[in-house]
């Protein structure tokens, strides 16, 4: 996870001198540092989970559930 966490953490430095006049922004930073903090404080418990879904017609459910 540095891999992801590590260059973001530098963005978002970049970020909070680029968007200084910009509370929405910071507000942005502020959680995404959040995060990179329970990380870095709980990475033994921290992790992700990632779901693939499709759309399916309904008939094609309701024949696969018939057959």
């Amino acid at each position: 996870m540095e891999e992801y966490y590590n260059p973001l953490n530098l963005n978002l430095i970049n970020m909070e001198k680029k968007y200084v006049e910009v509370p929405s922004a910071l507000d942005v930073v502020k959680m995404i540092k959040q995060e990179i903090s329970v990380y870095q404080h709980h990475s033994d418990d921290y992790s992700y989970v990632f779901y693939g879904m499709r759309n399916r017609p309904l008939f094609i459910d309701i024949f696969c559930v018939i057959i």
